[in-house]
């Protein structure tokens, strides 16, 4: 008998029919089949669209808001299927089936179960988190799939006791950092748990352990080398978070709160109700700590849990930071369920409800979210992050209308997500237009800007603004006014009337 098995209970809960390997890999394929569906039928949002602009440009090693790794999806996309919002989803929504496979085969290295292993996958994948997070194509989405990788790859280190697998673990953290910075917390985690067991601290006299954290370090290089050569640009962003504000206990008590609610709103209550339960079981049962196992899941997220529950001293932790660790919370919250029950009776009854029943109720939360995406049949008011996945092909043909009407040599924008949105519409559309930030040129360092002195005027300016709100008559755009011309009403999806976009003309005589 092994470590892992000597740990574990019996395995309880073989009644859920939908924990068979058939079962399973049907819910997934739906899923995926859906989000592709949803994809090829809707607009970018506004951070993706930002990133697709990243993709019109020469692949560079650094941006100034993330490392390159979401380029690197939105290009293999584009290189199958062209510039269009689904080129730049599909690599996104097919890392589903990478991070499915392995989330149940870490559950199987782990605690040589399936049953763990089928209810973490499909735990994983109908989380708002894995569902959406792998849908919307933004640097989480590969972050996500990496870090899961790394956690597979030293839970097959675990179960195999082959030293070979560290390097594959610094491949995978490697390409995590390349894709988001949140990949420095899973180095972190590895350490604590390589020192928190005596078996596996026996890997400190391996060589393969220090090859593959030089593995990683040389992937992370040329994002460090770019940092040096824009003023560390993108790491003080990233890391000027942290500053925001002096930590208060009053900032605390209002975001610590949200941060726990947005985790669970991210998990589905279910899943975030036996995560939870599985870190209290680790913490406080000594055998279970003992478990090399479970202290990887636990100590490999132990510090982004930490490091952001102390952000929220000083500022909001928005909800897509922890996205990694869904995969890893799947299989802690699966094997919490699976290898323990209340002792009240009460409580049972709801442990064991809720343990059948999550999968089949997060398909159906999931399945709302897509249906609303796409079509809006539900109607919400106020704006909703779904409004901008329509209507955007309308606004870029009167954008190339007025162009046409004027002889405007470019288009401007002074919010950077607009600028994306309209260049990612235009070019999807077949309107050779250029669009270009009037403001927050920090955002622009992959592309060259016109300074203030550079313009060719005329230009267009376009301005997104409330559905009856005043317009302005000028936009001192660039230090000159501009003249109204017209406005279209967006539509979101299902016909539903977003904003309002204004076009105008600028040019040095006034226009």
């Amino acid at each position: 008998m092994n470590e892992t098995e000597a740990h574990m209970k019996p395995v309880v809960g073989r009644d859920i029919l939908w924990t068979s390997p058939w079962a399973v890999a049907v819910v997934v394929a739906v899923l995926v089949a859906a989000k592709l569906a949803v994809g090829w039928g809707t607009d970018l949002v506004g951070d993706e669209a930002y990133y697709t602009l990243w993709a019109f440009h020469p692949l560079q090693a650094g941006y100034y808001d993330h490392p390159p790794g979401v380029v690197w999806f939105i290009k293999a996309g584009q290189f199958v299927f062209g510039e269009s919002a689904f080129a730049s989803r599909v690599v996104t929504i097919l890392a589903t089936i990478v991070c499915a496979l392995a989330v149940w085969r870490t559950g199987v290295a782990l605690f040589a179960d399936r049953t763990i292993a089928a209810l973490a996958t499909l735990w994983f994948a109908l989380s708002a988190g894995g569902a959406v997070g792998l849908l919307i194509v933004t640097p989480d989405a590969p972050s996500m799939m990496f870090w899961i990788l790394a956690v597979w790859a030293a839970a097959e280190l675990h179960r195999s006791a082959n030293a070979n697998w560290w390097l594959a673990f610094g491949l995978f953290a490697g390409l995590g950092l390349d894709s988001k910075y949140t990949g420095f917390f899973l180095g972190a985690g590895i350490v604590l748990w390589l020192l928190a067991y005596r078996g596996t601290r026996a890997w400190l006299r391996s060589w393969q352990l220090y090859a593959g954290g030089i593995l990683a370090l040389v992937l992370f290089w040329p994002v460090v080398q770019w940092n040096i050569g824009h003023d560390f640009a993108s790491l003080q962003f990233q890391l000027g978070r942290s500053t925001e504000a002096t930590p208060s206990l009053a900032r605390f008590a209002r975001y610590f709160p949200e941060y726990i609610a947005t985790q669970a709103a991210l998990l589905w209550p279910g899943l975030f109700l036996f995560a939870v339960a599985g870190c209290v079981l680790f913490v406080r049962n000594r055998g279970r700590r003992s478990d090399p196992a479970v202290g990887l899941l636990v100590l490999t997220a132990a510090p982004a849990i930490v490091y952001f529950a102390f952000h929220a001293m000083h500022s909001r932790v928005q909800g897509n930071w922890t996205l990694p660790l869904i995969g890893q919370l799947a299989l802690l919250g699966a094997w919490a369920a699976v290898t323990w029950k209340p002792a009240a009776a009460w409580a049972r009854s709801v442990w064991l409800w809720t343990r059948r029943w999550h999968a089949p109720l997060a398909l159906l939360l999931v399945g709302v979210i897509f249906a609303q995406a796409a079509f809006a049949p539900i109607p919400v008011p106020g704006k909703l992050p779904t409004d901008d996945m329509a209507g955007w092909a309308d606004v870029t043909d009167e954008m190339a209308a007025e162009v046409e009407k004027t002889g405007a040599t470019s288009v401007y924008a002074i919010d950077y997500i607009m600028v994306a949105l309209l260049e990612t519409s235009a070019r999807f559309h077949g309107h050779d237009i250029a669009v270009l930030p009037a403001a927050g040129y920090h955002h622009f360092t992959f592309m060259d800007v016109p300074g203030p002195n550079d313009v060719d005027w005329p230009v267009l300016f376009v301005s997104r603004n409330r559905i009856g709100s005043d317009r302005a008559a000028t936009y001192g755009l660039l230090g000159v006014d501009g003249r109204y011309l017209s406005s279209v009403v967006r539509k979101g999806p299902g016909g539903k009337p977003v904003e309002r976009i204004d076009f105008y003309l600028a040019g040095k005589d006034g226009a």
